[in-house]
């Protein structure tokens, strides 16, 4: 074999190579994502791992929740402040939600500080965080990323900082529930509540979340004073009511 074919197949081989280094490079490029291996930073991890053991028994524990899942802008606010305090929640995540084991409501959030050098733009969304979770009072506790956690402690700032919430009363969740929406099935009850509804579940009464005859219920006091919901039976089980768009029985008959 002559030193001329012995080179072209070098050439041949050398080009062959460099072909699928661009080809692959280019198949790699394609997606612009690559997975994440861990959820958590060691820290992270580490604590949740202790905040979960200490907090089971009547907490559930939600990780990385964006500020805007818990507090929400009031709709009497004008246009531009809605869209301003919008863009401050947007740009805050909370390390953990503690949210009661029953009924989910939220107890609390919890911020893992880490040691890392804050500018101005952290402190101040630091500053409202805090000042935000103050003025709806829900506490917003700091613990500080270590390398290793002392559980008791952890325990003892939850027993000293949170209250367990109660049941919620049949009442206030009637007046929180005149909030909601079903278009659907509002139109379903607005015949049978102008001809005076029976308070008692009928067949056409049924709960669209779990399937169980829904009931009657008025609201006695609140915002929503003198109005009907329909109320799923199980309930606090279930927890579905829909407003009855008629301050009382047979009122548009």
């Amino acid at each position: 074999m002559s030193i001329f074919v012995i080179l072209a197949i070098g050439v041949v081989l050398f080009l062959g190579l460099v072909l699928w280094k661009l080809l692959s490079s280019k198949a790699a490029n394609a997606v612009p994502f690559e997975k994440k291996r861990f959820f958590f930073t060691a820290k992270q991890r580490d604590f949740y791992q202790v905040l979960q053991s200490v907090a089971s028994d009547n907490y559930v524990v939600f990780a990385s929740v964006p500020a805007a899942e818990v507090l929400r802008i009031r709709n009497d606010l004008s246009k531009n402040k809605r869209a301003a305090y919008a863009k401050k929640l947007q740009a805050i995540q909370l390390s953990f939600v503690l949210c009661d084991a029953n009924s989910l409501a939220i107890v609390a959030g919890v911020m893992l500080d880490e040691q890392v050098s804050q500018g101005a733009t952290t402190t101040a969304s630091k500053q409202f965080v805090q000042q935000a979770f103050e003025a709806v009072d829900l506490p917003l506790l700091h613990f500080k990323a270590k390398g290793s956690y002392d559980i008791k402690a952890v325990a003892q700032v939850l027993k000293e900082q949170l209250v367990a919430p109660k049941a919620q009363p049949v009442q206030d969740f009637l007046d929180e529930a005149g909030e909601q929406t079903d278009e659907q099935m509002v139109e379903l009850v607005l015949k049978p509540m102008d001809e005076g509804l029976d308070p008692e579940p009928s067949q056409e009464q049924i709960c669209p979340k779990c399937g169980a005859p829904m009931v009657l219920k008025k609201a006695e006091k609140g915002r929503r004073a003198g109005k009907y919901f329909l109320m799923c039976s199980t309930f606090p089980v279930c927890k579905r009511a829909i407003p009855v768009e008629s301050n009382e029985p047979g009122a548009n008959s």
